[in-house]
């Protein structure tokens, strides 16, 4: 992040962070929001934090609290939406690889958080661990559109879809651009709005060019993740980097996440050697996907992927 992002946030929510006491030693605006850029940054407990840069744990705690919420409060709702000029967004998606109408790339990332004292097996994912389901919107430009952090790790991508708001946007009529469509893989049903490959054995020339299209298309939420999680090391899957936090406010710290991530991509864009990096790891890890979700597609759905196919 720039110098200059970093000095307007301090201008925007420095006077949530002011102290109005008379004790000596109190902490800064600036002070509170280095210490929780550490803690988002890095991988150390608070404790830690605390040891190396003078505050008491509790200090760094409250400092933490502060600075997420008013991050959120006064940055999420305006700097986390669609673009006003959406015919940008679209074309910038279609350079890609020849997708029409695209309007972001959906898909979910597990966060992983600490035991939670109540409601302990909602939070346990597939694979045994907690964690919160995520679920994000991302565009060509390497910003996150949409986030929705509030849902439990037993929940699947589709069920997180199904109970978002964006869903019930969508679902109504709304769309950022005429006729924009997400893209999504195959953990997602295919409809009218939310895209997904095809993967039946046996597909056409044009059906195989959409996949590929497809495929390279929906990589950009893939890479916008594997940014984020190197920004802030504390959306990590590692044990000594999870969120050792509650449900609730672990939930605020993924947001806040995604709100400086924005405001760092708009001061400082992204270096091409470091997306090709991401996307070189992306391909490494990449797992066949096991889904399949032809069954159960509304027409509508398969009618409009058929026209996107029609394409190629």
């Amino acid at each position: 992040m720039s110098r200059g992002a970093v000095e307007r946030i301090i201008q925007d929510i420095g006077y949530r962070l002011q102290h109005d006491t008379d004790k000596n030693m109190a902490l800064s605006p600036t002070q509170q929001l280095l210490l929780a850029f550490r803690y988002l940054a890095g991988g150390g407990f608070m404790l830690t934090i605390g040891d190396a840069h003078g505050p008491a744990k509790s200090t760094v705690s409250r400092s933490v609290h502060a600075v997420v919420d008013a991050v959120n409060d006064h940055y999420f709702n305006d700097i986390v939406k669609w673009p006003a000029q959406m015919d940008s967004v679209v074309a910038t998606f279609y350079k890609i690889a020849g997708v029409p109408s695209c309007v972001g790339a959906i898909d979910g990332s597990h966060v992983a958080i600490k035991t939670p004292s109540e409601n302990e097996h909602q939070y346990v994912n597939r694979h045994g661990e907690h964690s919160i389901n995520t679920m994000m919107v991302a565009g060509a430009d390497y910003r996150f559109y949409y986030v929705s952090a509030k849902w439990p790790g037993s929940l699947n991508d589709q069920r997180v879809l199904r109970r978002s708001t964006l869903h019930a946007k969508f679902s109504s009529g709304w769309r950022p651009f005429p006729n924009g469509v997400l893209l999504g893989d195959a953990g997602y049903a295919n409809t009218d709005w939310v895209i997904t490959p095809i993967l039946r054995h046996e597909i056409t020339p044009a059906e195989h060019q959409f996949n590929c299209a497809h495929k390279k298309t929906r990589r950009i939420v893939e890479c916008t993740f594997g940014v984020l999680k190197k920004r802030f090391a504390r959306l990590t899957k590692l044990r000594l980097t999870k969120l050792r936090l509650s449900p609730g406010f672990a939930a605020s710290v993924i947001k806040a996440c995604t709100v400086l991530h924005n405001i760092s991509v708009q001061s400082m864009p992204l270096e091409q050697d470091e997306i090709d990096l991401i996307m070189l790891d992306i391909e490494e890890r990449e797992e066949e996907i096991e889904v399949n979700n032809e069954n159960g597609n509304n027409a509508a759905g398969i009618n409009r992927r058929a026209q996107l196919v029609a394409f190629f």
